[in-house]
């Protein structure tokens, strides 16, 4: 047992200075969102939410779960207090009680990439042109927050969106995938309310420490690969689980003919198009 926790507190302890050590940026502002989703069209009256956040750095920005955040701190807390237990010699693990949805978001401004990370068993990193999309800016205003905001319509991955942005705020930048407006988007949503990012809260971070990182131990691959792999994991979920379990785990070829396959509920992706 002792054996077992120190390699679990060399893990804990090796994770923190690898994410002090790979840090890209560091945000001086923050946006918080409330993100509704209607992840199943057949029921509509399902809609998950979660807070979310957006940190804005002078290169790149980060789009997080608020819990992830959290999540994070409370790790390196933990890491803190067991190196401290070990050279006592009493260690217990007290667990992690913040939860969060993995998926993130990084905007390289400077690089002109971004990364999206997906959770499927084990964490990805896929990469991609930042897009442009193309607004349609309205002279229509409206205040929110008491921030004055502009409206904005585009078409975006198959979704047809009304954004709000604030020129008060020029950052060109916004919730998930979303930006290129004069201004930060403070709050958008998609024709039918299905997707909606409703602004929560901004802050200037004033000095506090809050690097960007990009998790370089994530399995880095391309949209394509990923979107095979969620489907073979869709049609077979067990034998994708005894697959990616294995430490060889990379990728896997989906079966021609897979030996079980699952009826799934009607989804409703964020993107429906790849452009």
């Amino acid at each position: 047992m002792q054996k077992r926790l120190f390699l679990l507190l060399c893990v804990v302890l090796l994770t923190k200075k690898f994410v002090i050590a790979q840090a890209t940026d560091t945000a001086f502002a923050a946006v918080s969102y409330n993100f509704l989703y209607m992840a199943d069209t057949t029921k509509p009256a399902e809609i998950s939410s979660e807070k979310m956040m957006l940190y804005i750095g002078k290169y790149m920005s980060a789009y997080r779960s608020y819990g992830m955040v959290l999540r994070d701190s409370e790790m390196v807390a933990v890491a803190s207090a067991m190196e401290l237990q070990f050279q006592s010699g009493r260690v217990t693990f007290p667990g992690v009680k913040n939860k969060g949805s993995f998926e993130a978001v990084y905007k390289d401004q400077g690089g002109n990439k971004l990364y999206h990370v997906e959770k499927l068993q084990k964490e990805y990193l896929l990469e991609e042109t930042l897009p442009e999309i193309n607004w349609a800016i309205s002279p229509e205003t409206k205040n929110i927050q008491e921030l004055k905001c502009q409206k904005a319509t585009a078409n975006f991955r198959g979704r047809s969106y009304v954004a709000w942005f604030c020129s008060e705020l020029p950052y060109s930048n916004g919730p998930w995938k979303l930006g290129g407006l004069p201004g930060l988007i403070v709050e958008a949503a998609d024709d039918k309310n299905e997707i909606v990012f409703r602004f929560a809260g901004y802050e200037n971070m004033n000095g506090k420490s809050m690097p960007m990182i990009l998790p370089k131990m994530a399995i880095r691959a391309t949209d394509n690969e990923f979107k095979k792999l969620r489907e073979f994991a869709d049609r077979d979920p067990e034998g994708f689980i005894l697959n990616v379990q294995s430490p060889t785990f990379k990728w896997i070829t989906p079966p021609s003919d897979p030996k079980r396959l699952i009826q799934q509920a009607s989804k409703n992706p964020i993107e429906r198009t790849a452009n």
